[in-house]
């Protein structure tokens, strides 16, 4: 299994950072660049991302 990229950051403290960064910052994302933000893979940063949409309700607009 690979190495996580950012070692000492927690899933509870990426889910805090994306949820705050999408909820208050008034501009789309693409997923490459919430990847560097965050530091992590693209399937993390989706789960993140489905993880908010169950967890809190809200509609997370996508583009594909």
């Amino acid at each position: 299994m690979p190495r996580k990229i950012e070692y000492y950051r927690s899933y509870g403290d990426k889910l805090i950072s994306i949820f705050v960064k999408l909820l208050f910052e008034d501009r789309y994302y693409s997923l490459n660049e919430l990847v560097s933000f965050l530091g992590c893979s693209k399937p993390t940063v989706l789960r993140l991302i489905e993880d908010i949409r169950r967890s809190y309700r809200v509609e997370i607009e996508e583009e594909k």
